[in-house]
C-alpha cells in the first residue's frame, strides 16, 4: 500500500536513530571520562581522537539513515526525481494534512461570519461604522 511506510524504511529510520544516540552517547562518555581524570592516562590520550571522531561518524551516518528511512531516497534528496520524491513523502504528506483535518474539525468555527451578516468599516476621522464596499463615510463624507 502505497499510503503506509514499508518496514524496510521503519527499520532505516529507528535504526539510524540508535547509531546516532549511540555515537553521541560514545562521544559524551569519552568527554567526561576525559575529564574526570583519563586524560592523565597516556593511553587514553593516544586513542582519544580515534574514538572521538568514529563516535561522532557513527552519529552522522546515523543521521543519513534516519533521514533517508523516514523521507526515501528521493524524499531525502540523495536521488533527483521529483516523481519518486512525491511517492516517498506521500505518507509524511498524508499525515500532515490529518493532522490539518483535526486541528480545523476541534477549532469553534461557529465565530465566523455568517451569510446574512455584514461586515462593517469604521471611518478613521468621524468613527462612523459603513458597509463593506462603501468608499466614503456616509456620516462625514470624507475617503475611507
Amino acid at each position: 500500500m502505497p499510503d503506509q511506510i514499508s518496514t524496510r524504511r521503519k527499520v532505516l529510520y529507528y535504526g539510524g536513530g540508535l547509531l546516532m544516540v549511540a555515537g553521541i552517547g560514545t562521544f559524551i562518555f569519552h568527554s567526561a571520562w576525559g575529564a574526570l581524570g583519563g586524560f592523565e592516562n597516556p593511553e587514553f590520550n593516544e586513542r582519544l581522537p580515534a574514538v572521538m571522531f568514529t563516535s561522532m561518524a557513527i552519529a552522522a551516518v546515523g543521521g543519513l539513515l534516519n533521514k533517508i528511512g523516514a523521507r526515501g531516497l528521493a524524499g531525502s534528496g540523495l536521488i533527483l526525481n521529483p516523481d519518486r520524491a512525491r511517492k516517498d513523502l506521500k505518507p509524511y504528506s498524508k499525515m500532515a494534512g490529518g493532522m490539518l483535518e483535526d486541528a480545523l474539525e476541534n477549532r469553534d468555527l461557529s465565530q465566523s461570519v455568517s451569510p446574512g451578516e455584514t461586515i462593517k468599516i469604521r471611518c478613521r476621522p468621524c468613527g462612523w461604522l459603513n458597509e463593506e464596499d462603501s468608499n466614503f463615510c456616509h456620516e462625514c463624507g470624507k475617503p475611507i
